[in-house]
């Protein structure tokens, strides 16, 4: 009696550098059914910047001072990883601030909020993480307006609320700040913000060449279905120019921003294409579109490991695609 074949794991390329200890998406994926096979490309290189890390440090660990802010707000992993390794680094010998520091952790997302909350478990107890369903900054600032303790200080004159601390890389978006100390807030509900660069980001050299390999690879290999996936506007100029240098990422004379058809293979039919692309929010689709008129096939509903599957597994139920 014969026996149906397992299923062709099909390449996933993840545009992006595999979270430490553990990366949701390689877990999530791996064990998928279909199965894919994730296959990270980096597309930033990040540097932790040790004079801050030191200030972080000298914050949280020094017993004379108490921690001067109201909570913390870590909307990346980059960020999450960097309080990581402050944490790791005072207790060794444990200062007795972080076993008693209770103040709210702030985050964005499912996969930050699973990092910040397996740093609090191991390193502060009495912790609290919070925005695990934003989904993006407008929203978390709209939660922590909602959230975050009222000022201590009585009426008819409250102060403002304690600040918050904001571990941020050198590049980022002021949603959050501006949110919450917008002048159109009543005094008392306004929340200073002192933001903290605990990282610089760089795109990777010749990143652009070794996603080029990679699917010249793939095509050796005999893989016709193959997934990309976007997680920032870091590095979409380098893959558009590799689809298009391939003949599978529209035309450079496109105006921006025109919304003619899929951004990979324009013109194909649909069973001759190879490629596929993903993002992993609007931000990073709105992006592509704008700025190289390239139209991605899958927008995440969630930005997480199970909205991005989903997403995928809907496009491909819907035309029929499947490994070959």
């Amino acid at each position: 009696m014969s026996s149906t074949p397992p299923a062709k794991a099909i390449p996933l390329l993840l545009l992006k550098t595999p979270s430490t200890p553990h990366d949701g998406y390689r877990t999530h994926f791996t064990q998928h059914a279909p199965p894919f096979a994730p296959q990270f490309i980096p597309v930033l290189q990040h540097l932790f910047l040790p004079a801050a890390l030191s200030q972080l440090r000298i914050l949280l660990t020094t017993p004379t001072v108490p921690f001067p802010y109201g909570g913390l707000i870590c909307t990346s992993q980059r960020a999450v990883e960097a309080l990581g390794t402050v944490l790791s680094d005072a207790t060794r010998s444990p200062p007795p601030l972080l076993q008693n520091l209770a103040v709210p952790l702030y985050t964005v997302g499912p996969a930050t909020s699973r990092a910040l909350t397996a740093l609090r478990d191991q390193h502060l107890p009495r912790c609290s993480v919070h925005g695990r369903e934003a989904g993006n900054g407008a929203n978390l600032a709209a939660y922590i307006l909602q959230h975050y303790p009222p000022s201590p200080s009585p009426a008819p004159a409250p102060a403002p609320r304690p600040p918050l601390l904001f571990l941020v890389g050198e590049t980022r978006r002021d949603v959050i700040p501006v949110a919450l100390t917008s002048s159109t807030l009543p005094a008392e509900q306004r929340i200073p913000v002192d933001e903290l660069v605990v990282y610089e980001t760089r795109v990777v050299e010749r990143f652009g060449g070794t996603l080029g390999r990679t699917l010249r690879g793939l095509d050796e290999a005999g893989e016709r279905v193959r997934w990309i996936v976007v997680f920032s506007p870091a590095g979409c100029a380098e893959m558009v120019r590799a689809l298009r240098e391939r003949g599978e990422g529209g035309t450079e004379g496109r105006d921006r921003g025109e919304e003619t058809g899929s951004g990979v293979g324009e013109g194909e039919e649909e069973q001759e294409r190879s490629i596929f692309v993903a993002s992993i929010g609007p931000t990073t689709r709105d992006y592509l579109l704008q700025e190289f008129g390239f139209r991605v096939d899958v927008c995440a509903d969630q930005p997480s490991p199970e909205g991005l599957a989903e997403g995928i597994e809907r496009f491909m139920k819907e035309r029929g695609l499947r490994a070959r």
